[in-house]
């Protein structure tokens, strides 16, 4: 239960801190259309910045916990299907940017890019029929005149 509760937190204070972005992105004039992916992004390469300057500490989690998650699981295949896993330094038989820290970055750029992508796509697609709807005489109002 109070794992829950934490990732909820956090993913409330991911939200809010993206929402300021937007807005902060769209004030230094990015078009509507690119703002919520240049966001995404911008957070990404922060926060995955970030997890690896503090990546010895184990609250690092909770600044990109996507990310660490991500990058974690990563790092464990890439020593499994990539390095030599029965070997005592394991983690040198895998290239440098699939090693800690250096992996959340990726992860993370992977991860909040691509819903920063999906949630782009999704206003662009909403924000196209809205005004599709107005330009066409489909809302009901508009229709009701013509008919009159």
């Amino acid at each position: 239960m109070d794992i829950a509760l934490i990732i909820l937190a956090l993913i409330i204070v991911y939200g809010l801190v993206l929402w300021g972005l937007v807005l902060l992105i769209r004030k230094l004039g990015v078009p509507s259309k690119w703002a919520i992916l240049v966001a995404f992004l911008t957070f990404a390469v922060g926060t995955g910045v970030w997890v690896i300057q503090i990546s010895h500490l184990d609250s690092s989690v909770l600044v990109n916990y996507p990310a660490i998650f991500l990058g974690d699981f990563i790092y464990h295949w890439s020593i499994q299907l990539l390095g030599d896993p029965h070997s005592f330094w394991a983690h040198e038989t895998i290239p440098w940017l699939l090693r800690t820290p250096q992996v959340y970055l990726i992860a993370s750029i992977m991860i909040w890019g691509l819903l920063g992508l999906v949630v782009q796509l999704i206003f662009n697609y909403r924000r196209k029929r809205a005004s599709g709807s107005r330009s066409h005489g489909i809302s009901g109002a508009r229709v009701k005149e013509e008919s009159l």
